[in-house]
């Protein structure tokens, strides 16, 4: 057992991955000890629907009285809560052995950090896939993973956490189907992305959208005698029912519950819509609340003259509790530059113009380990294929987020456009990956020193990453929190 041990830790990238997950998980705890119920966005409302299970055994009505949100009438039980039936069973077994309410919100949030853990696993996966560097690998997961918005997500009580989880895996599917012609396991990858995506909530339903159509387009394969390709009917109606069989399978007990419950609306959006009219408060009323839109003001005044672009890019980044902590000032500034320089470089920088060169020989090599491409068998339609899915994830994903600000609820929070991380991350990556390539095809330096300059740009973006996680964390939502957090219970209780 020591032997093996030892030689995982001889390997560096073992290692690398060992401080990559054990500094996650740690980061995933502190915010889950640290936040007392009701701070971060909506928990206090979400977790009515956990307590409700817990102390009934069952899934409430969405109009139940116990779990109706005040002032803004509804409640999120109309909704697919497969993460709040998790964390109510979870914590109906563990009632009979423990009432503490403290240790019991704490045991709900840890579902959250799991899909964490399970999120960061399909990262990884996902980035061998897309990079042949082990260095733009870890640029790409430190840049999902450690951005401190999309880590606070995963250490309290919502269902934004399995969406993100979901993307992770369906992207992860996209990119293993294709490489493996759709085997059962690749299949089986995508059913479970699209069945928890489904079941968790609706701003991240574009990737489910996005995955049939790239499904579909891989089945389009090349005739051997013209060169043209031909739809591939047979196989694809083969593997996509099996997938779609799967799918339905895992979730239409809810949509059929909907159905049921509130006359055919299988979606619940209709009846929750009817519930809000008939339980919320005037102040919140859908039909005297002020929203841009009913009071004249276009679309692009709301983006662009007021705080929608600002609030909406912080909370992205760091805005925790109610939107109401934010972190320091050259965190914000430092990530938005290195983004805008990222996708400028992807627009603006020529793959012509990129010379990488091998780590192993320290020689120009343009199909060299360090080429930021898919797997180097994809051919320049199924390359823009892939992109068209990811950005047109990233569109939908944020279009429905601007949408419902402006028709419905001025809501600018970054988490309602994250699940788009995954798809972002990588052209932030190609795009650093294409400065990179720049640098050492116009730098007169040794080609020794050329080779490390992808690692050593990674090692400064991790490292920027991980100081910001840390010195928020630290200095900014310890000191707001601990006197009332779980952490501060649970040692005086010691």
């Amino acid at each position: 057992m020591y032997s093996k041990v030892k030689n995982f830790l001889q390997n560096g990238e073992n290692k690398k991955a060992l401080f990559f997950y054990a500094t996650l998980i740690s980061a995933m705890l502190f915010f889950v000890l640290l936040q007392p119920l009701g701070e971060p966005p909506d928990e206090a409302n979400h977790y009515l629907i956990v307590q409700y299970i817990c102390l009934h055994g069952t899934i409430p009505h969405g109009a139940d009285p116990e779990i109706l949100i005040f002032g803004y009438g509804g409640s999120y039980a109309y909704q697919p809560i497969l993460t709040y039936i998790i964390q109510g069973y979870l914590l109906r077994f563990l009632f009979g052995f423990c009432k503490d309410g403290y240790l019991l919100l704490l045991a709900a949030r840890l579902v959250n950090v799991v899909f964490g853990i399970i999120m960061a696993v399909y990262v990884r996966k996902t980035a061998k896939l897309l990079f042949r560097s082990a260095s733009w690998q870890w640029l790409f997961s430190i840049l999902i993973m450690f951005l401190p918005q999309s880590l606070f997500l995963h250490t309290y009580v919502n269902t934004d956490s399995m969406a993100m989880m979901s993307t992770a895996i369906m992207v992860y599917a996209w990119l293993n189907g294709y490489r493996t012609h759709w085997n059962r396991t690749s299949c089986l990858t995508l059913a479970a992305g699209i069945s928890f995506c489904a079941l968790s909530y609706y701003n991240a339903y574009g990737f489910i959208l996005c995955s049939i159509l790239f499904f579909i387009y891989t089945w389009f394969e090349k005739d051997s005698v013209s060169g043209k390709r031909q739809l591939n009917w047979k196989g694809m109606l083969r593997y996509g029912l099996f997938i779609s069989a799967v799918v339905l399978l895992c979730i239409s007990w809810w949509f059929i519950r909907n159905a049921v419950l509130y006359n055919g609306d299988f979606l619940g959006l209709a009846a929750r819509a009817k519930c809000t009219l008939e339980t919320a408060t005037e102040q919140y009323h859908p039909l005297t609340k002020k929203t841009y839109y009913n009071t004249g003001y276009s679309l692009f005044y709301m983006i662009f003259r007021t705080d929608f672009l600002e609030l909406l890019t912080n909370s992205t980044i760091a805005t925790f509790g109610p939107m109401s902590i934010v972190t320091f000032k050259h965190i914000y500034t430092v990530i938005k530059w290195l983004t805008v320089l990222s996708l400028a470089a992807v627009i603006c920088i020529p793959k012509r113009l990129i010379q990488d060169v091998c780590p192993k020989c320290h020689k120009a090599d343009s199909a060299s380990a360090l080429c930021p491409a898919p797997p180097e068998e994809w051919d320049t339609a199924d390359r823009r294929a892939l992109y068209v899915c990811m950005l047109s994830c990233i569109v939908i994903t944020v279009s429905l987020c601007v949408g419902y600000s402006y028709l419905s609820d001025y809501q600018p929070q970054g988490r309602y456009i994250l699940p788009m991380l995954v798809p972002f991350a990588y052209f932030m990556t190609l795009g650093m990956s294409r400065i990179a390539g720049l640098l050492q095809a116009k730098l007169k330096i040794r080609a020794a020193l050329l080779s490390r300059l992808p690692s050593f740009l990674t090692t400064l973006v991790a490292l920027f990453y991980f100081y910001a996680l840390w010195i928020t964390l630290i200095r900014v939502v310890f000191p707001v929190y601990y006197p009332t957090s779980i952490l501060y219970y649970i040692r005086n209780l010691i």
